[in-house]
């Protein structure tokens, strides 16, 4: 063997050695952090809510566990999950403490200094969700990013303010750039709260309106307004609607329902009158009861189920004799709950002013729906 290959193979030998030390260092690490994260969790646990009674001494004690910059990545991950489930704890208090902490000037410089953007983006979220105004500049800045991560960290930070301008502008980077389904825009835009749906209503009577002179607009701009074939936004301002009940928004969407061509809307607006509750909305049901797509049909029947609509049985009996299995299910289902509805509480309900009994709250839709199933 050559001296060139003895020192060849020497270094071999220690740069191995150096990359086995490095993977036993990172595992003994890793196996001591997870640990010291659980007992870190366990001290804050108990601190906190006494911290945010008042108690110096508990504040004191939380103030010397962050003085790590390792305590300090903890701490936020722990502080976002209390904001992020509403932890009994008033984000006003939580922001208070965090000032007392100086936790929030960590956070501050974060944002404003990191080079990972989506650290900044993450210190943003969780500044915003203590309502801190300082997030709110740079987490607009930050929806224009090309990163999936930090876009969808700036939409939550955004939407944590809960002003309803923002709404479209926090779909379209949430939407356009991020890998979200429909469900999840919808999730994550009902951060903006109730007092939005004034603002979404506008956006679908603008669609209603111009679908009902018949004209296009493919200039819209998208900051603003939603496009007649805007399938995705139509849906997540619909399902939105319908998860916060918003009467009001009756009017249009069954106006959306007469106008509109596309499936995937029509499918989404039928879900949304079970949702809303209103009894209005039985007559254009009963007449979806002959659709076309079977997705229509089925999930037309479980509305008009959701609504107490006696009224439509006979027209649902029709649909136990349908060519698709998921329609006859529905039919069935629905008849065993409209049948044993008292006729005289149908006719009270004919008038328009009172709801069938409403369907549990949540989410409507959830993304595609696919349209060519059959049995």
């Amino acid at each position: 063997m050559s001296t060139f290959q003895i020192i060849a193979l020497a270094v071999a030998a220690e740069a191995v050695t150096v990359i086995l030390l490095f993977v036993a260092t990172v595992f003994v690490q890793v196996r001591k952090s997870g640990p010291q994260t659980r007992r870190l969790h366990a001290l804050w646990s108990e601190l906190l809510p006494i911290a945010l009674q008042g108690s110096r001494d508990a504040t004191s004690r939380l103030r010397d566990s962050l003085r790590s910059r390792r305590a300090r990545r903890v701490f936020h991950d722990f502080l976002d999950a209390e904001l992020r489930h509403r932890s009994g704890y008033s984000p006003f208090s939580l922001r208070e403490l965090s000032r007392s902490l100086g936790f929030t000037a960590w956070l501050e410089g974060r944002m404003r200094g990191s080079r990972n953007l989506v650290e900044r983006a993450a210190a943003a979220k969780t500044l915003a969700r203590l309502q801190e105004e300082s997030a709110r500049s740079v987490a607009l800045k930050l929806l224009d990013s090309g990163d999936p991560a930090v876009v969808l960290a700036a939409g939550y930070a955004v939407a944590a303010f809960r002003d309803p301008s923002y709404l479209l502008p926090v779909f379209r980077a949430v939407y356009d750039r991020t890998p979200l389904t429909l469900h999840g825009a919808a999730e994550l835009l009902s951060g903006f709260g109730k007092e939005s749906c004034p603002v979404m209503l506008g956006l679908l009577q603008g669609v209603v309106r111009r679908l009902g002179e018949g004209r296009t607009s493919p200039s819209l701009d998208r900051q603003r307004e939603v496009a007649e074939d805007d399938t995705a936004a139509q849906v997540v301002l619909i399902d939105l609607l319908a998860f916060f009940h918003y009467q009001p928004a009756l009017p249009t969407l069954l106006a959306l329902l007469d106008l509109t061509e596309d499936v995937e809307v029509t499918i989404h607006l039928v879900k949304a009158l079970a949702k809303v509750g209103d009894y209005r909305a039985v007559s254009k049901l009963v007449e979806l009861l002959e659709h076309s797509n079977w997705v229509v049909r089925s999930q037309s029947v479980r509305a008009l189920a959701a609504l107490g609509a006696r009224v439509a049985c006979p027209a649902i009996r029709v649909l136990r004799e349908d060519g698709n299995l998921a329609v006859r299910t529905a039919a069935e289902d629905a008849l065993r709950v409209l049948e044993v509805i008292p006729e005289s509480q149908t006719a009270a309900r004919l008038g328009g002013t009172e709801s069938g009994p409403g369907p549990e709250q949540d989410l409507v839709g959830g993304g595609q729906v696919s349209h060519d199933q059959g049995d």
